[in-house]
């Protein structure tokens, strides 16, 4: 939401009309911008989800229409994300030596964030192999929701006595239900696991205990792509460029 707050408040403060943007996808809107491209009365389009990207039919159908992307880059269009890698890479470096066994918690999507921030995790063990065994990479995400998190955990429940590290990359959301459930059963921080978030949302210091998490600089990034929607209104055919901004480790009380 604040990435998207940034973006609309910049493309107002730019004058950018019309340009639709969208983080999520539905049918309806698919079609509606469809038809829009038809009739040629878009000036151009951010979305923040390449299956929305795909049903405008490829670069043929967009002709020369404007297009950025949002945390995910396709060779044919000008995107902005973060070093989802990096993140990764960041999460796996903290919690690297500290836990007898590791879990990356992934989507079951296939989602190119989802891949290259768990690529980065293991990055990050790739030098000691001993630790490296220890890491399994589960693709059981479905949402990122708070209770898809809780559900979750009361399930699948750390061992006590087995300190297990868990990555939950996909999104703090599911890592506070994950939080949540094991506290609630009585499993201690730092004894029995340790957790590190997504997306370092404003709930994530606030938890009990605050939840270390990845941060992406979302409000830089909106504000980047409303930038580079203007630059590609004046020149639609630009070479498509793309922008990568860094992650940082927010540290709380999880790791």
């Amino acid at each position: 939401l604040s990435m998207l707050w940034a973006l609309t408040r910049r493309l107002e403060t730019l004058g950018l009309h019309p340009v639709v943007y969208d983080w999520g996808y539905s049918k309806n809107t698919g079609a509606l911008t469809r038809r829009a491209v038809d009739e040629g009365s878009l000036g151009g389009m951010i979305f923040g989800m390449p299956k929305f990207l795909s049903t405008l039919g490829g670069k043929k159908r967009r002709g020369n229409l404007p297009v950025v992307t949002l945390e995910f880059s396709v060779p044919s269009a000008h995107s902005v994300t973060h070093d989802n890698f990096g993140g990764g890479f960041l999460a796996g470096e903290s919690l690297r030596g500290q836990a007898d066994q590791y879990l990356v918690l992934a989507s079951k999507r296939e989602e190119i964030p989802s891949h290259q921030r768990a690529e980065g995790f293991l990055k990050a063990f790739s030098e000691d192999a001993r630790e490296l065994k220890k890491v399994r990479v589960l693709n059981v995400v479905r949402g990122n929701q708070l209770q898809e998190g809780y559900d979750y955990g009361l399930r699948n429940r750390p061992r006590r006595g087995t300190r297990t590290g868990v990555f939950s990359l996909w999104g703090d959301y599911f890592g506070a239900g994950l939080l949540r459930a094991w506290t609630e059963q009585g499993l201690g921080v730092g004894q029995d696991f340790l957790l590190i978030g997504y997306d370092n949302l404003d709930m994530s210091p606030t938890l009990k205990p605050a939840m270390t998490s990845i941060r992406q600089p979302v409000r830089k990034m909106g504000e980047a792509a409303a930038d580079l929607m203007a630059e590609v209104m004046k020149d639609p055919g630009m070479e498509p460029k793309r922008l990568v901004f860094p992650a940082e480790l927010v540290k709380g009380e999880t790791d």
